[in-house]
C-alpha cells in the first residue's frame, strides 16, 4: 500500500473495496487474542487512510477542484495578486471578470473533515493502549510511538488537502485568505505544517534519522515549503505569525544537522539570512525538485 509520495502523484495502490473487506471481516470473525486484534485495527486504520488519500488525489488531479458555481456578483477577494504579499486591491472586476467561476474551497473541507473524522475514530478505538505489538515500539523499544506517528500521518493529510502549495498557483493563496472557509483551510494548513515538524524533531524519532529520514523526508520538506511560501506569499498576513515560522524552521534545520548537512539549501539560507520572503521559489511546480532546493536530499 503506497501513501506516501503524494506530491510526486504515485498513487495509492489500494483497492477500493480493501477497507471494507477488512471491516467486514473483523465484524465477522473473533480474533484469538488482544494481540491479534489490536493488529486487524491497525491494518484497518492504514487502509482507510490509503484510500482516502487515493481518492483525495483522484479529486486534486481536477482543475476544477477549487472552483465553485458560476457567480455574477464580485469576487470577494477583489483581483488577483501581482505580486508575492498581500497586494492592495486598486482594480473593480470587469463584466467578464464577475461571470467567470469563483473560487470554492468547500471540498477541501469535506475532506478535512474526513481526515478529523479518520483520527477521532483511532483515538476513540484506545488502538495501542492494550498491547505494544506490531507496530507500538517499531521505533523505540521504551516509547509507543505508534499513536504519534498516526498523529503525524493525519497532520501530512491534512497539510496535502489544505494547502495551495500543491495547485501551483500563487493566487490561490490570495483567494484562500479573502475568504472565510479558505482562512480557516490555511489555517490548517500552517498548524499542520508546524505539528509535522514538531512531530519529526521530537527525540524519540530525531535519534533515529540518520537511518529513517527517507520515511519522513517528503512530510519534512512539504511542511517546510509550505511555510517558506506562505511568508513569501503572504508577509503581512496575520495569521502567517512570521517568529512562529521563523522558529519551526529553525528547529528543522538543527534537527537535520545544521550547515553541516544542509549547505546550499533554501533552508541554510533562510536561517542564516533571517530573510524568510523567497520569491524565486513562488512559482516553482511542487515536486522533488523544489524539495531538492529546500532541504536538499531527494
Amino acid at each position: 500500500m503506497s501513501v506516501l509520495n503524494v506530491p510526486e502523484s504515485v498513487s495509492a495502490a489500494a483497492p477500493s473495496s480493501l477497507a471494507e473487506t477488512w471491516r467486514a471481516k473483523m465484524r465477522g470473525t473473533n480474533a484469538p487474542s488482544p494481540i491479534d486484534r489490536d493488529r486487524d485495527q491497525k491494518l484497518l486504520l492504514w487502509a482507510e487512510y490509503a484510500e482516502t488519500f487515493r481518492d483525495l488525489q483522484t479529486a486534486m488531479r481536477d482543475n476544477a477542484f477549487d472552483i465553485g458555481t458560476p457567480s455574477l456578483g464580485p469576487s470577494t477577494a477583489g483581483t488577483k495578486i501581482t505580486s508575492p504579499s498581500l497586494a492592495s486591491i486598486t482594480e473593480s472586476p470587469s463584466q467578464e471578470e464577475k461571470s467567470e467561476p469563483r473560487y470554492s474551497f468547500q471540498r477541501r473541507r469535506e475532506y478535512i473533515r474526513e481526515w478529523d473524522s479518520w483520527r477521532s475514530q483511532w483515538e476513540a478505538s484506545g488502538v495501542c493502549n492494550s498491547v505494544p505489538p506490531f507496530g507500538c515500539r517499531l521505533i523505540d523499544p521504551v516509547t509507543s510511538l505508534f499513536p504519534r506517528i498516526l498523529a503525524l500521518y493525519h497532520h501530512y493529510a491534512i497539510l496535502v488537502t489544505a494547502s495551495p502549495l500543491l495547485r501551483g498557483d500563487p493566487n490561490i493563496w490570495q483567494e484562500m485568505i479573502s475568504d472565510t472557509v479558505g482562512y480557516t483551510i490555511l489555517t490548517r494548513a500552517r498548524d499542520a505544517a508546524v505539528e509535522i515538524i514538531r512531530a519529526i524533531c521530537l527525540p524519540e524519532i530525531k535519534r533515529t534519522l540518520q537511518y529513517s529520514l527517507p520515511l519522513f523526508r517528503t512530510q519534512l520538506a512539504m511542511a517546510l515549503t509550505h511555510l517558506i511560501l506562505q511568508t513569501s506569499i503572504l508577509p503581512q498576513a496575520p495569521m502567517t505569525s512570521v517568529p512562529l515560522i521563523q522558529s519551526m524552521v529553525r528547529q528543522a534545520y538543527d534537527c537535520l544537522g545544521g550547515e553541516q548537512q544542509l549547505h546550499g539549501t533554501l533552508l541554510a539560507e533562510v536561517v542564516s539570512s533571517g530573510e524568510m520572503v523567497k520569491k524565486e521559489i513562488i512559482n516553482n511546480p511542487a515536486g522533488k525538485e523544489l524539495w531538492r532546493k529546500v532541504m536538499g536530499g531527494f
